[in-house]
């Protein structure tokens, strides 16, 4: 089929078009002009990562901050549930040529994040129209690497000069550092973030300094985090090795244990490993360290640094001009690839990298740890007593401890359990901060690991026990939902690949527990309230060869006739039913016009249930969070 030739237009007749009443907001290369009935994005012709513009033949990028008033006409992402129609409006695409436009028709709104909205073009551009909207331009001057030769000896200098290379300058408030006896490695690297924020992190945080949280009193501070709380760093206001420097200490759990860089060179391979992910160009690759490490080494330099987050995932680091590579070696799992954000001055990449084996050259045999830093680790543990108090046992554990205790004999409890007997374990500020972290534990980031099947009985325990708030009841069935569709959800979020950190196995145990499970779970829908009906709905969904299955949703389509005055929780339901009953080809149809319009996309060459099931996991997250909290009696 011959493609279509893109029309020039005046640029005053697209806003005609769009009527008087049309409203203009200027973003970073582009404008937005909202009509009554569609929405016209203009860009310049360029290849700036920091810019709006053409990306691919496939993807267009507008960058900026929109309006909240103007989210939902662009994107359906706002209080809106899209089952029949297009919530958002129609979005076409033009980029100024020379004195006109160039039309390139129409767009589709496929994802968002932190000042990004990006789009799919209805149809893909030719090389030759994709050569005019986005210009070759010439060649960066890439970042050098000279700031390796400093790490050893002046590793403040070196530090400075990786960010002014790699981070863009923008205007940010000045951190809070009125702490008293903040060290001055760290003072220096605020100073930094007040020109360049970008080097605060997006996948790790460095933030204001806090109390610390290993247990040592005063005479610490923390001052970053791991992106979902699961650790923190710390350090000491004053310095406590013999050559002046501060340990940073890794606190997770109940242990706090020492990286194997001093503060200084820690805040390096902090911005170093913030880099591979936000970078706009970026690769992952996981293989072994024999295959990688030696073809990697003939054309990168290696950083002169001990591994970062040793206690946990080692990490250690390669540069050259304009990349930098994280080299970890994997565990038990694969590490979780990076994701392109924020642009840099001069569009540098990044390669994160797993290794199976850490191979006899890896630098942590370069560098071996030295015994202070075992020293160090002395007396870091906090002691039961520090987490006793009141204050830091959640209303939430003490019930799940109860029920646990009544419910699960001691030789059947997982691991997982610990979190709700162990005295060391926490303190939790809040409900929802302990149940985050037990969750978390059984079904980390949406995978399962070797213990999560174990722990299925104990969810569905909670879950069908009154004692737990019946909301809480919902999160764990949703939990249990999300257990037995991982499979699914995994396979529609990274095809064709396997999603890196899925443990196939692992699943396929975790599954089988809840089948086993679901029975006692089906027999509640009588008693149990209208979050814990929906994500049963959505449970059975799941198992549509289950014989309780199909009864539970016939009576979920019953229940969806009683709720037709809410759209969202009957078109949820009905769904769900549709899920089990509807043949193939029409199940595939039905999964088309929903995500074409509203929610997110799966493959079309995946099996329509399974399709079908990642758009029931949005659904119901949607309702839990939007729909049902405004509901009125």
């Amino acid at each position: 089929m011959p493609q279509r030739i893109p029309v020039r237009v005046d640029e005053g007749a697209l806003l005609d078009r769009l009527g008087p009443d049309a409203t203009r907001y200027d973003l970073t290369g582009a404008s937005l002009i909202v009509g009554a009935a569609e929405i016209q994005i203009i860009a310049d012709a360029n290849d700036d990562p920091a810019s709006s513009g053409v990306w691919s033949r496939d993807q267009f990028r507008l960058v900026g901050k929109i309006p909240a008033d103007i989210d939902e006409a662009l994107t359906g992402y706002r209080d809106v549930w899209s089952f029949d129609e297009r919530r958002q409006r129609p979005v076409s695409i033009a980029i100024r040529v020379g004195v006109d436009c160039l039309l390139l028709g129409r767009a589709e709104f496929r994802h968002f994040g932190p000042g990004l909205y990006e789009f799919e073009f209805v149809e893909p551009l030719t090389s030759g129209v994709l050569e005019v909207v986005r210009p070759p331009v010439p060649d960066p001057v890439l970042p050098t690497s000279a700031w390796v030769d400093l790490v050893a000896a002046r590793p403040q200098e070196a530090l400075t000069l990786f960010v002014e290379s790699w981070f863009a300058r923008s205007r940010q408030p000045s951190i809070n550092t009125s702490v008293e006896a903040v060290p001055a490695a760290l003072a220096a690297f605020y100073r930094l973030a007040e020109e360049r924020p970008g080097i605060l992190g997006s996948h790790n945080y460095v933030h204001e300094p806090e109390p610390d949280r290993c247990g040592r009193g005063e005479a610490y501070i923390s001052f970053a985090c791991e992106v979902q709380g699961c650790w923190s760093w710390c350090c000491p206001r004053r310095p406590d090795t013999e050559n002046g420097e501060h340990t940073v200490m890794l606190v997770r759990d109940d242990e706090a244990l020492p990286e194997q860089e001093p503060l200084s060179r820690f805040l390096l391979q902090f911005v170093l490993h913030e880099a591979t992910f936000i970078a706009p160009y970026l690769a992952q690759a996981i293989a072994s360290a024999d295959d990688i490490v030696p073809l990697l080494r003939s054309v990168l330099r290696d950083v002169p640094l001990r591994p970062f987050k040793a206690p946990l995932d080692p990490t250690t680091f390669l540069a050259g001009p304009g990349i930098v590579v994280a080299l970890r070696t994997a565990r038990e799992r694969t590490a979780k690839p990076p994701s392109a954000s924020a642009p840099s001055t001069a569009a540098p990449c990044a390669l994160s990298g797993s290794s199976t084996s850490p191979g006899s050259d890896s630098m942590a045999d370069a560098f071996p740890p030295p015994e202070e830093w075992d020293a160090a680790a002395t007396g870091c543990r906090p002691t039961a007593d520090h987490f006793r108090n009141e204050d830091f046992e959640p209303r939430l554990r003490r019930i799940f401890r109860s029920v646990v205790t009544d419910r699960i004999p001691t030789d059947e409890r997982p691991p997982h359990s610990a979190l709700l007997f162990r005295p060391e374990s926490g303190p939790f500020a809040s409900d929802r901060e302990f149940a985050s972290d037990f969750y978390n534990e059984i079904h980390h980031q949406g995978t399962s690991n070797a213990y999560t099947a174990q722990a299925v009985p104990m969810v569905a325990a909670l879950a069908s026990d009154e004692r737990v708030p019946a909301g809480e009841r919902a999160s764990l069935t949703t939990l249990l939902f999300r257990i037995a569709a991982e499979t699914d959800l995994l396979s529609a979020d990274a095809w064709p690949r396997q999603h890196t950190q899925a443990d196939p196995a692992a699943a396929a145990r975790a599954r089988a527990a809840v089948r086993r499970a679901l029975p006692e779970l089906v027999a509640r829908w009588d008693t149990s309230s209208l979050d814990v009906r929906l994500a049963l709905a959505a449970l059975c969904a799941g198992f549509p060869e289950e014989p309780a299955s199909l009864p539970l949703l016939e009576r979920a389509g019953a229940l969806a006739e009683d709720l037709h005055d809410s759209r969202p929780l009957s078109g949820f339901l009905r769904f769900a039913r549709l899920t089990v009953t509807a043949p193939e080809e029409a199940l595939h149809a039905r999964v088309n016009e929903l995500t074409v319009s509203y929610w997110r996309t799966s493959p079309c060459e995946l099996p329509a249930r399974q399709r079908a099931v990642h758009l029931l996991d949005q659904m119901l997250a949607w309702l839990r969070w939007k729909v049902l909290p405004n509901l009125t009696e």
